[in-house]
């Protein structure tokens, strides 16, 4: 049942935490407070969970076995607290008028129930409510219970008003007054909702069909990107002008015959991206085999890109990256554009240290393992958006470099 809707929400207490109701009903009076068995024990520095598995308690559990039976009994009246407090106007409590049940949940409601023995007969009008006519609050008890009743051992509640404390008021009912053993209603509980000829039938109609109409404007709204993204290799094919301007360097490990395509360069990538700018040739060779082996690149493809590594490390980029200020390997970005759109990316490298001037200065660097003679002019629209994306995130100016290798 969706909120604000009139009905009953039957529901568990954890399920009712953090709302709110006009009428709360606690039922299942007869439930015990504690499940008489305990329930676990937890040992935190031992990193322990001991609870009982078939029947059987562990030692952990049943050497602490009265500690958490208090604890399982305060949680209990915790939980009835929370569910208590869920009413906003009325709460309702079914009780017994004799007294409060020994080991059920009303133990710990006992004294805003039930007034001392000397007020239980002495009612006054419940505000709101009919006039009560009878003088117990208990329907049928136990035969068993009829002598202390007698010899005034056992001093039942009276329909009315009581007073409990000071400002606190509960209102016991009168069971003669309610309509009890009724059967079920033979047929169909919801004909009255069903019924096609019932008066509410066009207004339901109505409502419904704008609730119809208004979900589907909703999902037309919905479907449209109130931020169109696209990605930096996307934008730069289709030209978008930056006009910052890139330099190309090399690092002149390329030489003819060597592979090419998607997966060399993704190679070469995966391994810059890990490798440390100080790696030994044997860690260079390790990580270049590793990367081959998860893209199942060959043997050729391996040992090229190991050479294309060895000559990024030894470029002076890179040793400069080695002593920058602050530097980022494989870091997403995302930039918006003039039109409001936003290119998303991941920058291969990028460096910050202090330019001729002692001013902080990022280099963006894009590494290419397929730059021929020049430079086309994706490439170059690519690491200027890259530089724009590091800038406008640091405000820090941003130079972006071309490095074949």
């Amino acid at each position: 049942m969706e909120e604000g809707v009139d009905g009953v929400r039957i529901m568990t207490v954890h399920k009712a935490k953090g709302l709110e109701f006009p009428v709360v009903v606690l039922c299942d009076p007869m439930a015990k407070e504690s499940f008489g068995r305990p329930s676990r024990w937890v040992d935190g520095p031992r990193r322990l969970w001991a609870t009982a598995l078939g029947g059987a308690l562990p030692a952990e559990l049943s050497d602490h076995a009265e500690q958490v039976l208090e604890a399982d009994v305060a949680e209990r009246v915790r939980l009835l607290y929370v569910a208590a407090t869920r009413a906003r106007d009325l709460l309702v409590v079914p009780a017994c008028g004799d007294g409060p049940i020994e080991g059920s949940w009303q133990r710990a409601l006992g004294p805003m129930l039930f007034p001392p023995r000397e007020k239980r007969q002495a009612p006054t009008a419940a505000a709101g409510c009919p006039a009560f006519e009878g003088d117990d609050t208990v329907f049928e008890r136990p035969s068993r219970l009829e002598g202390q009743l007698l010899d005034g051992r056992l001093v039942p509640m009276r329909p009315g008003a009581h007073a409990v404390a000071e400002g606190v008021e509960v209102v016991w009912w009168d069971p003669k007054a309610l309509e009890l053993d009724v059967g079920p209603v033979p047929g169909l509980r919801r004909q009255g909702l069903l019924d096609r000829k019932g008066a509410g039938r066009p207004d339901g109609e109505r409502y419904h069909q704008a609730w119809v109409e208004a979900r589907e404007r909703l999902l037309e709204r919905a479907a449209a990107p109130t931020l169109p993204v696209r990605s930096v290799t996307e934008a730069a094919l289709e030209g978008v002008p930056v006009g910052r301007g890139v330099s190309v360097a090399r690092t002149g490990a390329w030489t003819e015959g060597r592979p090419t395509g998607a997966r060399f360069g993704t190679l070469v990538h995966a391994v810059l991206a890990d490798v440390p700018f100080d790696a030994e040739d044997e860690v260079v060779r390790g990580l270049a085999q590793t990367q081959g082996r998860l893209l199942g690149a060959s043997a050729e493809e391996v040992e090229a890109a190991v050479e294309a590594v060895r000559g990024a490390l030894g470029h002076p980029l890179l040793r400069r990256a080695a002593e920058a200020t602050r530097c980022r390997r494989e870091t997403p970005v995302h930039h918006r554009l003039e039109d409001g759109s936003v290119v998303e990316g991941v920058v291969d490298l990028a460096f910050e240290e202090a330019d001729p001037f002692g001013e902080a200065r990022w280099t963006v660097v894009d590494f290419k393992t397929d730059l021929g003679a020049g430079a086309p002019d994706e490439y170059v629209v690519q690491v200027e958006l890259y530089a724009a994306a590091i800038e406008a995130a640091t405000g820090t100016p941003a130079d972006g470099v071309l490095l074949a290798v």
